[in-house]
Formats: C-alpha cells, sequence, structure tokens
C-alpha cells in the first residue's frame, strides 16, 4: 500500500521524495537517497522486540509477529525532519547495540542506528511506519536461528542464514556481498541520523528480557509501554 503523504511536508515535492513517516503523519524523515541500499528480512529478536512494543503501546492485544520483518538500509542522509518535538530515543535494556527512534504521537518505530552500521547507513522497520520508496524484495533473511515459534515463517525464495552450524560458507559470502555499510557521499545540507538522535537526548532504557515471545513477554510490553507513558508525563524527569 501507498504510505499516507504527511500534511506537514511541502505539498509540491510530496509524490517525488523519498521518506520515513509515523501513521498519524505528524512526524517524518526526509531521505536524501530514493531507494534503500538493501533489503533483508530478519528473524533476531531485537527486531521482533521493537515492533511488538509499539504494538503494545498502541493497545494490540496481538503483538506477535507472524513473519520476519523486512528492514530497509537507506544512505545516512536526512534532507529534513517533520514534527522533531514528536520523537523519542529507547533501547531495549541495557546492554542493546542498538537505538531506535519512535514517534510518541502514534508509536511508530521510525528508525534505528546500530554500533555495527558504524554510522553509514539508516535502519527502517516499515512494519513499524508508512515508507515511501522504490519498490525492493528481499534477497536474505538472517537470524533464523532466533525463530523459534510454531508454525514456522512463510516460505522464502531468497537465502536463509541462521548464523549458527545450519549455514554454510557460500551462504554467508552472499551476505557479506549484500551487506555493504561503506560511506557514501552525501549532499551538505543533508545531516545525519547520528545528529539528528544527538538533538533528542538520552534514549529510554525500556528494561526488555531478551528472547522472550511468549506470555510473560506481553506483561513486560505492557510494563514497558507504561513506563513510557509515565515518562511523558515528567514522572521520570526523561528530557
Amino acid at each position: 500500500p501507498v504510505a499516507p503523504l504527511p500534511a506537514k511536508l511541502p505539498k509540491a515535492e510530496r509524490q517525488r521524495m523519498t521518506f520515513v513517516a509515523c501513521r498519524c503523519g505528524e512526524a517524518a524523515l526526509v531521505l536524501e537517497s530514493h531507494q534503500p541500499r538493501f533489503h533483508i528480512e530478519c528473524g533476531c529478536h531485537d527486531c521482533r522486540q521493537k515492533l511488538e512494543w509499539a504494538a503494545a503501546c498502541c493497545g494490540s492485544t496481538s503483538t506477535r509477529l507472524a513473519a520476519p520483518p523486512d528492514l530497509l538500509y537507506f544512505k545516512n542522509a536526512v534532507t529534513s525532519v517533520v514534527g522533531e518535538e514528536k520523537l523519542k530515543l529507547f533501547l531495549l535494556r541495557s546492554d542493546a547495540r542498538s537505538t531506535f527512534c519512535v514517534a510518541m504521537c502514534c508509536h511508530s518505530v521510525m528508525a534505528v542506528d546500530n554500533l555495527g552500521y558504524h554510522g553509514n547507513v539508516i535502519m527502517v522497520l516499515p512494519q513499524g511506519c508508512n515508507v515511501q520508496t522504490e519498490p525492493t524484495s528481499p534477497g536474505v533473511r538472517i537470524f533464523m536461528k532466533d525463530w523459534i515459534d510454531s508454525p514456522g515463517p512463510p516460505a522464502f525464495a531468497g537465502t536463509s542464514l541462521f548464523f549458527d552450524a545450519r549455514d554454510d560458507p557460500q551462504s554467508k559470502a552472499v551476505f557479506r556481498n549484500l551487506f555493504d555499510t561503506s560511506p557514501e557521499p552525501r549532499q551538505p545540507e543533508s545531516q545525519t541520523l547520528q545528529q539528528i538522535l544527538q538533538r533528542l537526548g538520552h534514549p529510554i532504557n525500556l528494561g526488555l528480557k531478551e528472547g522472550q515471545h511468549d506470555l510473560e513477554h506481553e506483561h513486560d510490553l505492557e510494563h514497558a509501554a507504561a513506563l513510557v507513558v509515565r515518562s511523558e508525563e515528567g514522572a521520570l524527569g526523561v528530557n
């Protein structure tokens, strides 16, 4: 489906923009690149937890994902930010390697930064927001060792990687060739995701347990959602 166009973006430019927008249209990141550098599916616990937590914040009674989420990787260049005052930063837990940016107006997961990206790419979870970009298809499905749900995920025509003894070297080589996070030049007027995140202040630690996708985990998600509500009310003194 076509992503709703945020009303706050310049009307004459909306149709030709590449952007990541929250579901209610109050916040958006306009990107310099017109299509993702690469597109994969990921079965890891952390990608799923980000989306599950956001669904719990919105009152969903079923947060479990039926399929591995898509990951879109764009050049790290943002030409403009809409509704920056709506954005907050989060960590799943204190030792998490990734920080994710959320539009608090509708709990859309807008962008993810990970230490492994070396500041060269922006990761977007399209199941957690609205994305307008050139259509692409995932060629690799990764971290399927974390996908322990029954029944298993939908069939996949590309290369599936478990990141354990089940993988063959040739399959891993396919992923290494695809997952290119080398730097790309950007326009002088563009800003990096890290520059935006720095303005948003310290991330909120949600304290979610790694690798749990059961009823106890559902309770943890609800607790984390309540934590954010209290922070919004100023009870935690979060800037």
